[in-house]
């Protein structure tokens, strides 16, 4: 645990950088998408073997749920992360 309060203290932590992708964002020719949220706005999260795809829904606050799905190699990478991020969530809501 000492390790994990050390870690989260560096700048990066909790930042994850891709290649590019294709994404659903409908706009048309080259997009390099950023996306930023708050963790406790993330409601769930699944992978699509078929698709090559990882997707997650978000609801800020006041507004109506989002989803976002990303189109890229690295698909199971991004599922594991999530999972990993909201297990550390736990643990430090936990104690």
């Amino acid at each position: 645990m000492q390790y994990l309060k050390l870690a989260r203290q560096l700048d990066g932590y909790g930042e994850i950088s891709f290649p590019h992708c294709s994404c659903d964002a409908r706009k048309e020719g080259h997009v390099s998408q950023i996306i930023d949220f708050n963790w406790d706005t993330v409601k769930e999260w699944e992978l699509d073997d078929e698709g090559m795809s990882f997707s997650f829904k978000y609801a800020p606050p006041d507004k109506k749920p989002r989803y976002v799905k990303i189109f890229t190699p690295y698909y199971v990478f991004l599922y594991d992360c999530f999972e990993r991020i909201q297990e550390e969530r736990k643990w430090n809501i936990n104690g």
